[in-house]
């Protein structure tokens, strides 16, 4: 098992299944690139940039309260990836969804607008932190 935190994230394009000599199962799979859609024009970049920022500094200004929060979900581990907007708003809902909460999972992870998964992310980290803006 393999666990993957913050991507890169593939999508199974095909894949066949052949059985082995003693009955076990073996699974081909072809896989390409899942990645979030470019953000287009500069109003778009800022927007992205803006709620990264806001993300960031949630985590970075709040000593106490981020600790409050990691005894809370026990899911922020790992330093963040702090500059890149796709990466880290996968990181923040990986650690802020609960692993039960599946259907949240599901829509967060496989979204490919990076701008709007921050936003999502803002809203739980400020909900979480106890600062709705």
């Amino acid at each position: 098992m393999v666990e993957v935190v913050t991507g890169p994230r593939v999508e199974v394009v095909e894949q066949r299944e052949e059985v082995l000599a003693g009955g076990q199962p073996l699974l081909h799979s072809t896989i390409a690139p899942y990645a979030d859609e470019a953000v287009a024009g500069e109003a778009a970049q800022a927007e992205s940039d803006a709620v990264l920022a806001r993300c960031s500094d949630l985590l970075a200004g709040q000593g106490d309260a981020v600790k409050g929060l990691q005894e809370v979900c026990g899911r922020l581990t790992h330093f963040p990836p702090l500059f890149h907007a796709e990466r880290f708003g996968l990181w923040v809902c990986a650690r802020l969804l609960a692993p039960a909460d599946v259907e949240q999972r599901l829509v967060w992870l496989y979204h490919r607008d990076s701008t709007k998964r921050l936003a999502f992310a803002q809203t739980s980290l400020e909900a979480a932190l106890g600062q709705g803006v």
